[in-house]
């Protein structure tokens, strides 16, 4: 028996991808202004610049209603990310994940 996935499932799966890459390029920042490499400031503008990018894709995906992306500074100095994705089927993935080596 072959499981064919939805084209809605398809497309969520494509948006949960995007967001797994999106936390990886913060845990990279994150790892930077760790080791002093890069400020806080030069962190944040990376960040900003990378879902600019992301969010302009995920737009583009099908059965997909509002995107909602956004970098910002947490306490401890680290970059973070809120995420919310809404989709037709009335389906709401949210979240916030702060991705930092410990």
């Amino acid at each position: 028996m072959q499981y064919t996935p939805t084209p809605t499932q398809v497309s969520k799966d494509l948006a949960t991808f995007t967001l797994h890459n999106v936390m990886q390029e913060f845990y990279f920042l994150n790892d930077r202004l760790l080791q002093g490499d890069l400020t806080e400031k030069g962190v944040l503008k990376k960040g900003k610049a990378i879902l600019e990018v992301e969010e302009a894709h995920l737009k583009t995906l099908p059965f997909i209603c509002e995107v909602w992306l956004d970098a910002h500074i947490a306490y401890g100095g680290f970059l973070a990310l809120s995420y919310r994705l809404t989709w037709e089927d009335g389906e709401v993935q949210k979240g916030y994940v702060m991705p930092v080596r410990k």
